[in-house]
Formats: structure tokens, sequence, C-alpha cells
């Protein structure tokens, strides 16, 4: 059960778009990688724009949305990194 990439992105955008950082993120990447094993997986790569105040509560609710948006449309399992807002 694996999505098209792009299909995939629409769906992680859906997922964040009532998320409390949505008005962080500037870009979500969704690339088919596979580990050591052979297992393939889902690297998707968020940029956030810079902020002041501390969010790892919110990122890792942003994570566990994104995980959930993946799992109901696509059977890999999707590896979320947050990249360096320079």
């Amino acid at each position: 059960m694996g999505m098209e990439l792009v299909d995939l992105q629409k769906a992680i955008a859906a997922a964040l778009a009532s998320d409390p950082l949505a008005e962080l993120v500037t870009k979500v990447a969704v690339h088919a990688d596979s580990d050591e094993f052979g297992s393939e997986f889902l690297r998707v790569l968020v940029n956030l724009k810079p902020s002041d105040h501390d969010q790892m509560e919110e990122l890792s609710e942003l994570i566990s949305r994104i995980e959930d948006a993946v799992a109901q449309v696509d059977n890999r399992y999707p590896s979320v990194r947050f990249l360096d807002a320079a």
C-alpha cells in the first residue's frame, strides 16, 4: 500500500493544517528510502521558520500527526526530521 510521494505530501499538509505549529512549517518533503536491511521507509523532512518559544511538546505532537497521516494511507514507516531554519 504505497502512495505516490506527491499524494503523501498532500495528505501530510492536510493533516498539519490545523496543527498549532502549522504557521511555522515552510515546506514538507517526502522521499522513499530503504535501510541497510532493504526495508522501505519514508523520509519526511520538515522545514520550520525560526521561533522564540520552546516547542518540544508541540514538535512531538507534530511528529505524531505526521506519522498518523502517513499510517492512514501508506504502510511504510515515516522517519520525520526537522531541518534547521537559518
